[in-house]
C-alpha cells in the first residue's frame, strides 16, 4: 500500500501544493478507499499528486488555497456512534489535553487502512468483526482520543536524503567506530523496547537513559516506548521523575500493544488508546490457557502454571522454580537452556518450540480468532495483542498526524532474531506499517537478525550511546 503520509507525485522533488484542481475516484479497486489527486502547475510543467484516502474522510482545502491531505483534516465519521472516553488516573471519562501532537480529545475516530503483520492474515481489532461494536471498554473493541495534526497545511517535511549531508558529532562515535551511516542523521520519532534494550532489569536506575530520552524530548522528538509489562513499571522508572511540557512528546505502550499512555499538560499519564477484551475472548483465552497447560502437564508430568491477571493474555509458566522467579535479561541464554533441558528432559522432545506450536493450535481449536502467541522463554503467553500492534499505533496516529514518513522513524528492540527455533519478540514490530522504517538492535542475536534490522549489539549500554548521537544531531539541526 501506498505511504499515506505524503500524497505520492509521479516525479521531482515535494513542494509546497497550491491546489488547481482536485480529483476524487470513489470505490477503488482497493476497497474502502477513494483516489485523490491533486493537479497543479510547479513552474512551468503540469505534475500530480495522488494518494489512497479510507472512505467516509471528505478532501478538504484550507481557507488560504493550499491543499490539506484529507487524513490531516479535521474530517470525522459522517455516521458513527461516538467513541468511549479513555479512562485516566483521574477516573473513567475524564476529559484530556495532549499537545505536542496536537489536542486530544475522546470522539469518533477516522476509519484506517488495515495492514497485517508482516507475512500475517489477522485483522487488526479496530475492524473486529463481530461483538458489541468498536470503543467501548464495556463491550469489548478499541477506545481512543483523537488526535489532531499540529502541522500547517503544506509545510512538507524535508527530505530524507537531505539529512545525510549533517556533519557527524563525535557523539555518535562509540569508541573507534563510527555508528553505521543509516543511524547518522535525526529520527522525528524514536520508538523502542524497554527491557534488554533501554534497561537490563526493572531494578536498575534508568537515571542515565532518562536523562538522554528527556533531552531529545526537549528538542521535539517524539519518543514511544514499547513493553509487555504494565504501565506502573516503566513509569517508576521512566516517566514519574519527568515534569513539563515536552512530557506531550512521550507515549508508553503497554501490555503488549493492548494500551497507549500519553502525558496532559500537568505531565500526568492518561491513557490515550486501549484494547478491551470482551467476556468471550476472555473465556477464550483462560480456556486455551488452561487447554495447553494439561496439554504439557498429562505429557511430562511437569508442573505448569498459568498466570491470568494479566490484562488481554494468558501466561503459562514453564519454569515455576524459584530460581526462575524472575530471571534477567542478562541471564537469557541460561534460561533458555534450562528451559529446554527440563521439557525435553521430560519428554517434549520440540521443548520451546513445540509449546508455542501447541498453544496456536489449541488457540485455533477453541475458535480465538487472531490469537497472538509469544515467549519470553520463561513463559508462553497468548493474547489479543502484541508489539505488531503497538507499532502500528504509532504509524497510525502518530507519524500520520506529524506527517512523518516511515524513513524518518527509528525503531529498537534487542530481540529481532530467532530464539530457540521461533521468531524474537521485537520482530514482531516489523510489520507492513513499519515498511520503510529503520530498524536497530542492541541485543546479542545469536541467531542473526532479520536482514532490515541493524545489529549493533552492546546491550542497554550502546542504545544509550545512540540516544546521545541522536540528540547531538537535533542539537546540531
Amino acid at each position: 500500500m501506498d505511504n499515506l503520509l505524503l500524497p505520492k507525485r509521479t516525479s521531482g522533488q515535494p513542494t509546497t501544493v497550491r491546489g488547481m484542481h482536485q480529483e476524487v475516484v470513489p470505490d477503488s479497486p482497493v476497497g474502502g478507499f477513494s483516489i485523490v489527486t491533486i493537479s497543479f502547475l510547479p513552474g512551468t510543467a503540469a505534475q500530480k499528486w495522488s494518494t489512497q484516502v479510507p472512505e467516509g474522510i471528505r478532501p478538504t482545502n484550507s481557507p488560504d488555497g493550499l491543499f490539506v491531505p484529507p487524513f490531516l483534516s479535521r474530517a470525522r465519521r459522517s455516521s458513527a456512534e461516538p467513541d468511549a472516553a479513555p479512562p485516566s488516573r483521574d477516573g473513567p471519562g475524564s476529559g484530556t489535553a495532549v499537545r505536542g501532537l496536537g489536542h486530544s480529545e475522546a470522539g469518533p475516530h477516522p476509519p484506517t487502512p488495515s495492514p497485517t503483520r508482516r507475512g500475517g492474515t489477522g485483522a487488526p481489532f479496530s475492524r473486529r468483526e463481530g461483538g458489541q461494536g468498536v470503543g467501548s471498554p464495556a463491550a469489548g473493541g478499541v477506545g481512543h482520543a483523537t488526535l489532531e495534526p499540529h502541522c500547517q497545511p503544506g509545510s512538507y517535511p524535508a527530505h530524507p536524503g537531505a539529512l545525510s549531508r549533517l556533519p557527524v558529532p563525535p557523539e555518535c562515535t562509540v569508541g573507534e567506530t563510527k555508528l553505521p551511516p543509516q543511524l547518522i542523521r535525526p529520527f522525528k520519532i524514536i520508538t523502542f523496547d524497554w527491557d534488554g534494550t533501554a534497561v537490563m532489569s526493572r531494578r536498575e536506575d534508568a537515571g542515565p537513559v532518562r536523562d538522554l530520552i528527556e533531552r531529545l524530548l526537549e528538542l521535539g522528538v517524539a519518543i514511544v516506548v514499547i513493553t509487555g509489562t504494565n504501565f506502573p513499571n516503566v513509569d517508576r522508572q521512566l516517566s514519574a521523575a519527568m515534569r513539563g511540557p515536552h512530557t506531550r512528546n512521550l507515549f508508553v505502550s503497554t501490555n503488549r500493544g493492548s494500551e497507549v499512555y500519553s502525558f496532559a499538560a500537568e505531565s500526568r499519564p492518561v491513557l490515550l488508546w486501549w484494547r478491551a477484551a470482551t467476556p468471550e475472548e476472555n473465556r477464550l483465552l483462560n480456556a486455551v490457557a488452561d487447554a495447553t497447560r494439561e496439554a504439557i502437564v498429562t505429557r511430562t508430568g511437569l508442573e505448569i502454571r498459568v498466570i491470568s491477571n494479566r490484562l488481554n493474555r494468558r501466561k503459562i509458566d514453564l519454569i515455576p522454580l524459584p530460581e526462575w522467579g524472575d530471571p534477567p535479561k542478562s541471564a537469557l541464554d541460561d534460561l533458555l537452556r534450562a528451559v529446554q533441558t527440563r521439557l525435553q528432559g521430560a519428554g517434549l522432545a520440540g521443548g520451546l518450540c513445540e509449546v508455542v506450536d501447541l498453544t496456536e493450535r489449541i488457540a485455533r481449536e477453541k475458535g480465538l480468532r487472531g490469537a497472538r502467541v509469544t515467549s519470553d522463554v520463561k513463559h508462553v503467553e497468548v493474547g489479543l495483542t502484541d508489539k505488531s500492534d503497538a507499532v502500528d499505533w504509532v504509524m497510525r496516529e502518530l507519524a500520520q498526524a506529524r506527517r512523518i514518513p516511515p524513513e524518518e522513524i527509528l525503531i529498537g528492540g534487542d530481540e529481532f532474531g530467532p530464539i530457540a527455533g521461533f521468531e524474537g519478540s521485537d520482530d514482531k514490530m516489523v510489520t507492513s506499517w513499519t515498511r520503510g522504517a529503520v530498524f536497530v538492535s542492541v541485543g546479542p542475536e545469536p541467531g542473526g537478525v532479520p536482514p532490515e534490522v541493524i545489529h549493533l549489539g552492546g546491550g542497554p549500554a550502546r542504545f544509550r550511546a545512540l540516544l546521545a548521537c541522536q540528540v547531538a544531531l537535533h542539537e546540531a539541526a
